[in-house]
């Protein structure tokens, strides 16, 4: 058995799809408009489908430098260090879903 994707429920595929494509860099796999569906890929598949969004979620994604992807992105260099020996932010999607950049810190 192996995962293949998550599916986050968004009330509108167009914005939802610019946050993840365009505003994250995640690469499209597939979008049928007419079923209001997109598949997106970031080491593993995430989807979007057009409904509405019930309960929370949140999306994990490691990157190399959180500050330096906070930069790319435009907002607020705000990081929270863990325990745990990572470095996080937390951003939300256009539906409110929570978005975690994060990486590794060599040595915690």
């Amino acid at each position: 058995m192996r995962l293949y994707m998550v599916e986050l429920t968004v009330r509108d595929l167009a914005a939802s799809l610019a946050f993840y494509r365009d505003r994250l860099g995640l690469a499209v796999e597939l979008v049928d408009e007419a079923n209001g569906f997109a598949l997106l890929h970031a080491g593993g598949r995430l989807a979007l489908k057009r409904g509405t969004p019930g309960g929370g979620a949140t999306v994990h994604l490691e990157v190399a430098d959180v500050a330096a992807e906070l930069r790319r992105l435009g907002e607020p260099v705000e990081t929270k260090a863990s325990a745990e020996g990572y470095r996080r932010a937390k951003l939300a999607d256009p539906d409110g879903h929570t978005v975690v950049l994060f990486e590794w810190v060599p040595g915690s």
